[in-house]
């Protein structure tokens, strides 16, 4: 997939390829930002097709669904 190399130097990303899809998970993002902004700037390197939010608050691991 075009692009990923450059997403690979990243701090606080793991980027996994596969046969037709790339995997990048976003380890911390040390500020608030909005998810369409995270799924705008990773379409630049190709589609978006699935996103998941999980946040640690309180002690708590909360798993916040994908928009539809």
């Amino acid at each position: 997939m075009q692009g990923v190399s450059c997403l690979k130097g990243l701090e606080g990303l793991t980027v996994t390829p596969y046969d037709r899809s790339v995997v990048v998970t976003v380890l911390y993002l040390n500020f608030e930002v909005e998810q369409g902004l995270v799924a705008r700037v990773l379409s630049q390197y190709g589609t978006v097709s699935d996103m998941r939010w999980v946040t640690y608050n309180e002690g708590e691991l909360k798993v916040i669904p994908k928009s539809t």
